[in-house]
């Protein structure tokens, strides 16, 4: 048996036809960049002793 991961399709054709592919959902372009302005670019900013303008 063998397990495979991905962000994309990036297999050759034969491989392809062999394997079982589960897709699984994650985050939303929209909700990733909601999670970088409220939680990480402040948390950076903060970091590095960085004030917004």
């Amino acid at each position: 048996m063998f397990i495979c991961t991905g962000n994309t399709y990036n297999i050759p054709g034969p491989l392809l036809d062999r394997l079982e592919v589960i897709e699984v959902s994650g985050y939303t372009e929209k909700e990733k960049i909601e999670i970088a302005k409220k939680y990480l670019i402040p948390r950076k900013m903060n970091k590095n002793i960085l004030k917004s303008s």
